[in-house]
């Protein structure tokens, strides 16, 4: 079983190069087939021609730094704007991730890993706008003559970072085998687990919530030559309801994505994204929904 298939069913949401590390850390799953000549690679809009994305390597091929403007993520609904800088060690391990955009919204993710060099945890901190009266300032309040709101020459405007999530993990003879997030802001705690076969194929995920409670949904996995079936089944209720169940189809090229099909059962709702190839190297990217073409990228090597 690869380690990609973890990664994607995860979170979708990580970039993973040649020559970078298999842990979740990028934005976006991409194996660009990419070689150490590539110091950029673009993500074109194929209909405006306007640059959404910009990857920048080092002489090694690690990532060293993404740009984004209205990017609309491989998965995910909300678009992405900003810059994300990444540091290593001496392992070329990324130890930390650092956002920033336009806004000044501040964020950093600290990544700790384990004698083998397998991500062991992460911490992701927001460098968070705050605000305090000031010294002497007068007592606000609803039996005050001045009111509830104070001045604003009685503010004092901070900031400091504060932590919005923490994730553990834990492997078994090289394979991811917990997951857990103890705590993440505005989120409840969680738990991932995940079971093989005899060949080190990923055949199942669950998710837990606090202290495994309740079961949330099941992930299988079922293998059949260039086909990888994923079969999504829910538990608890979302939003008033139980979700339908997803069937998402992967059928690779070689070893890379080249169709993710999901369906989801009972209803007419699909998606489906195709990669396309050109001597090896990720060169488009579609996303379409309900046969309604979302974007398309068209990716420029340097």
């Amino acid at each position: 079983m690869k380690y990609e298939y973890i990664i994607i069913t995860l979170l979708f949401s990580c970039l993973q190069n040649s020559f970078s590390q298999n842990v979740e850390i990028y934005p976006d799953y991409v194996d660009f087939g990419n070689n150490r000549k590539t110091t950029i690679i673009k993500f074109l809009d194929n209909v405006t021609d306007s640059i959404r994305r910009v990857i920048y390597f080092d002489s090694t091929g690690r990532i060293t730094k993404e740009t984004f403007s209205n990017y609309m993520p491989i998965s995910g609904k909300h678009k992405i704007d900003g810059t994300y800088t990444y540091k290593y060690s001496d392992l070329n391990n990324p130890y930390e991730r650092f956002y920033t955009n336009i806004n000044e919204d501040t964020l950093k993710t600290i990544f700790e890993y384990n004698t083998s060099g397998l991500l062991k945890k992460k911490i992701s901190w927001e460098y968070e706008r705050k605000s305090k009266l000031r010294e002497g300032a007068p007592d606000y309040g609803i039996d005050s003559s001045i009111g509830c709101i104070p001045a604003e020459e009685d503010i004092v405007r901070y900031r400091e970072w504060t932590i919005r999530q923490k994730k553990k993990y834990k492997y078994k003879n090289g394979n991811l085998t917990k997951v857990k997030v103890p705590y993440e802001w505005k989120m409840e705690p969680r738990t991932w687990l995940f079971n093989y076969d005899r060949n080190s194929q990923l055949i199942k995920i669950r998710e837990y919530g606090y202290k495994r409670k309740p079961l949330r949904w099941i992930e299988s996995f079922e293998y059949s030559g260039d086909k990888t079936i994923k079969t999504k089944e829910y538990f608890v209720t979302y939003w008033d309801k139980i979700p339908p169940k997803e069937i998402w189809t992967t059928i690779e090229k070689g070893i890379k994505p080249s169709i993710i099909r999901t369906d989801f059962i009972n209803s007419n709702n699909n998606k489906l994204l195709e990669f396309n190839y050109e001597n090896d190297k990720l060169k488009e990217i579609k996303k379409t929904i309900n046969d309604e073409i979302k974007f398309v990228y068209r990716l420029e090597y340097e």
